[in-house]
């Protein structure tokens, strides 16, 4: 999930320990639960699928491999953002972050190199 990890990389330099000390255990929109397929990326990395769970963890898979991630997430409707965590060493670290318009219909990623890709909830 090449996506995803380039994301954490730069959640964790934009954000350092900030992100690790969230709660995992608070409260989680309806809207975000559930699973969001990679519909849109002119990068054409391989497709991804995300679920998000009430009790704020995810899981995260690319599309026909067995490569997974899983962790945590909250989400900031003020700042239209959302913070996934994983555990490393046992520690919370930061792992990616997503945005959302207000339509809240997709979730927005943009890479390091400016190319922005989204995931839409699969019905």
């Amino acid at each position: 999930m090449r996506s995803l990890a380039a994301i954490g990389l730069a959640c964790l330099l934009v954000y350092g320990g900030a992100c690790a000390n969230k709660s995992t255990n608070e409260p989680h929109p309806d809207w975000i639960l559930g699973t969001w397929k990679k519909t849109y990326d002119p990068a054409h990395d391989p497709e991804e699928a995300i679920t998000f769970f009430k009790n704020g963890s995810f899981f995260g898979v690319v599309t026909g491999t067995t490569q997974t991630v899983e962790g945590g997430y909250t989400v900031s409707e003020p700042q239209h953002v959302i913070i996934m965590t994983t555990t490393e060493n046992g520690k919370v670290v930061p792992m990616s972050e997503l945005t959302f318009e207000d339509a809240k219909d997709k979730l927005y990623y943009t890479a390091k190199s400016g190319v922005r890709s989204y995931y839409e909830k699969q019905k």
